[in-house]
C-alpha cells in the first residue's frame, strides 16, 4: 500500500514537471534555510514521539516502521512518520531532478523538501535506535 501511494505521487510530480511551462522562482529563500529545515525535521520527530509515548491510545509496544505494515494505524505513530519522510524524499528528487532537466535552474522548493524528508527519516532513525527505544519491540 506505502508503495502504491509512493508511486502515485512519483507519476504526478513527473506530470507536474512536464507540463509545467514556466519555472516558479523560489520567493527568496536563501541557502541556509536547507540545513535549517534538515535540523529542525530531526529535532521534531522525537518532539512529536515524545508526546505519544504518553498518549494512553497509543500501543505499549510500537513496531519499527516496515513497508508491509498500516501506515493509518496511529497507535504506532511512527509508521506515518516514516511514509512522510519518504514522501518528501521522492518528491524533492524529482522536483530537483525535473526542473534542472527542464529549465536548467536548480529548485529550492526541491531541496528543502529533500532535506525535509531526511531530517525525518534521521529522526525516526534515531527515535527507534537511541532515543526511545525501550518502547520498541525486540527484533531478530
Amino acid at each position: 500500500m506505502k508503495i502504491i501511494l509512493l508511486l502515485i505521487n512519483v507519476i504526478y510530480e513527473i506530470k507536474e514537471i512536464l507540463f509545467q511551462h514556466t519555472f516558479e522562482a523560489s520567493l527568496g529563500i536563501s541557502w541556509w534555510a536547507v540545513p535549517f529545515v534538515f535540523l529542525m525535521s530531526v529535532i521534531a520527530i522525537p518532539f512529536i514521539l515524545s508526546i505519544q509515548v504518553h498518549n494512553p491510545w497509543s500501543n505499549k509496544i510500537w513496531e519499527r516502521p516496515r513497508w508491509n505494515s498500516n501506515f493509518l494505524n496511529f497507535r504506532n505513530p511512527i509508521d506515518f512518520l516514516s511514509l512522510g519522510g519518504y514522501y518528501f524524499i521522492i518528491t524533492g528528487g524529482i522536483r530537483i531532478v525535473g526542473n534542472f532537466i527542464k529549465f536548467q535552474q536548480l529548485s529550492m522548493d526541491g531541496l528543502l523538501m529533500l532535506a525535509s524528508g531526511a531530517g525525518i527519516l534521521l529522526g525516526v532513525y534515531l527515535s527507534y535506535k537511541y532515543i526511545f527505544k525501550e518502547k520498541f519491540a525486540k527484533t531478530k
